[in-house]
């Protein structure tokens, strides 16, 4: 088993996840992020920011990257909780939430978007 990612490594944002069909190995990316430019958070399960050495033990099935200067970490932390709030979770994050100005214009019927 190996990782793979989506996207591209210097974007707005991408994740790497395991990968039973990749060869490449997590130092692959180690050496080509530049962590300081990235809010990394746990892609399933209740998404939540991690630290690069969480990041580097891997416990969980994937991780997204939002880079810095576009993201407000503060903004995708609220729109995280504002779903929570309505009982929404997201199995997996795959891109970035909408503005939580946006989400709540969104329409929940029966606990769901």
């Amino acid at each position: 088993m190996g990782y793979d990612h989506r996207r591209n490594l210097d974007g707005n944002y991408f994740k790497i996840f395991k990968s039973t069909i990749s060869n490449l190995s997590l130092d692959y990316y180690i050496s080509r992020i530049n962590f300081d430019n990235y809010f990394i958070y746990k892609l399933t399960g209740k998404q939540r920011e991690v630290s690069k050495d969480d990041f580097l033990k891997f416990n969980y099935s994937g991780y997204i990257f939002f880079n810095k200067t576009i993201y407000d970490k503060k903004e995708l932390q609220q729109s995280l909780e504002y779903l929570w709030s309505l009982g929404i979770t997201i199995m997996y994050l795959d891109k970035p939430l909408p503005r939580l100005s946006d989400l709540k214009k969104i329409k929940v019927i029966d606990g769901k978007l």
